[in-house]
């Protein structure tokens, strides 16, 4: 569509040797070479059309696409999407509580993604409680994992450091 066309423009100014035919020779090179995940982007959209959405392996949220009418991209990229929002959600639960058993320990303040920002005086104990629950380990497959996080501290968005 358009939206093709335009990528398409965009790619042929920004390199004129590059063409839509070299871009898909790229593309089956790479997917011959990486068989196994065309083989996992082919089994999750035909999961996806047949249950018009999809499940989250973790926290079980649920996609609906109406009238099967998939997007390819969301469906792709839905499984690690949907684990990030459950490990902020969990974390900022966690931290919730812990603002309420102890408020001298601050406040979150916003969520934007995998991000919790907080208020506080103590930015110390508010970052080490922080990344306790973001870091906090989560069981799947039998198995115990822990994600990383990064903590930065600053007295605005714009002097922001990463925490030691």
């Amino acid at each position: 569509g358009a939206e093709d066309q335009t990528i398409y423009d965009a790619i042929v100014t920004e390199f004129p040797k590059v063409t839509l035919s070299l871009i898909s020779a790229l593309k089956r090179a790479w997917f011959k070479k990486h068989h196994y995940i065309l083989t996992w982007h082919t089994k999750q959209l035909r999961k996806a059309r047949e249950m018009c959405g999809m499940i989250a392996p973790v926290g079980g949220r649920f996609e609906v696409f109406p009238d099967g009418r998939i997007e390819p991209n969301k469906v792709l990229n839905f499984d690690v999407q949907a684990t990030g929002a459950y490990l902020a959600n969990r974390a900022i639960r966690m931290l919730d509580q812990k603002c309420k058993e102890d408020s001298s320990l601050g406040q979150i303040v916003l969520q934007v993604h995998d991000e919790i920002t907080g208020e506080t005086q103590q930015p110390e104990r508010f970052g080490k409680a922080l990344l306790e629950c973001m870091q906090a380990p989560i069981t799947l497959c039998g198995q115990e994992w822990v994600f990383p996080a990064e903590l930065k501290t600053g007295t605005n968005w714009g002097a922001m450091k990463k925490a030691a």
